[in-house]
């Protein structure tokens, strides 16, 4: 039985189900998911580990999410079943069609996720059950050929979720510029094929059956990463 479930129909959009997740749409004009989007990105650990800085005032951060989170399909609030609340976000980014990847991938065939948990729900293999979800809904779902994900150097917390779920170092980029935070900063890049993560599938269950130069755009001018 596969306990991460994936429901999909014409009319309404695609929502993962893990053991103690759902992953779904964020919802515009929700203050109940805004305040507690608040809460957390307030921290500056949780937001600067992704790119950005922490809010400053609750308007900044409603709208973020009814511009930007709401609108993306491909963005996912992370939702904790015994609250009904959210707790931290996962998304897809695309990766642009005239991108140069290893190996010839096809950029169209390929994702960059991203994502960030509350500081409370650290430590609780949350994320690492959302990633997988994540993975499989890229992989079965979009028929995606591999899925990248990028970090600060520093970051040896998203570096263990992502080695947890399979991924290895692909390359390193450079001196990437994050206006919001005013800092040039390198990162590592880490992929996962989609035939590499169906051997890892076949072998062991997935979790919690019982996470020189810049390849997205070339331009470490402007790289940026989203907020999500």
């Amino acid at each position: 039985m596969n306990d991460h479930i994936v429901e999909t129909t014409i009319e309404q959009p695609i929502v993962l189900r893990t053991p103690r997740l759902v992953l779904r749409r964020w919802e515009a004009g929700n203050e109940l998911e805004i305040t507690e989007e608040y809460q957390y990105g307030r921290n500056p650990k949780v937001a600067e580990a992704g790119g950005w800085p922490s809010y400053d005032d609750i308007e900044e951060c409603r709208r973020y999410h009814d511009v930007v989170q709401a609108r993306d399909p491909e963005c996912f609030a992370i939702i904790y079943k015994q609250t009904g609340l959210p707790i931290g976000s996962i998304a897809f980014k695309t990766i642009p069609e005239k991108t140069s990847l290893a190996l010839g991938h096809d950029p169209s065939r390929c994702r960059e996720v991203g994502y960030w948990i509350g500081e409370p729900h650290w430590g609780r293999g949350f994320m690492p059950e959302a990633l997988e979800a994540m993975l499989e809904h890229g992989f079965d779902t979009l028929g995606l050929d591999i899925v990248y994900a990028k970090l600060f150097q520093d970051n040896s917390r998203s570096r263990a979720v992502l080695g947890r779920c399979g991924f290895t170092y692909d390359h390193t980029e450079y001196g990437n510029v994050f206006p919001q935070l005013h800092r040039r900063l390198d990162e590592d890049a880490l992929s996962l094929a989609a035939a590499d993560w169906r051997n890892r599938k076949e072998q062991r269950p997935l979790a919690h059956r019982t996470s020189t130069s810049a390849y997205w755009g070339a331009d470490p001018d402007t790289t940026s990463r989203p907020q999500c």
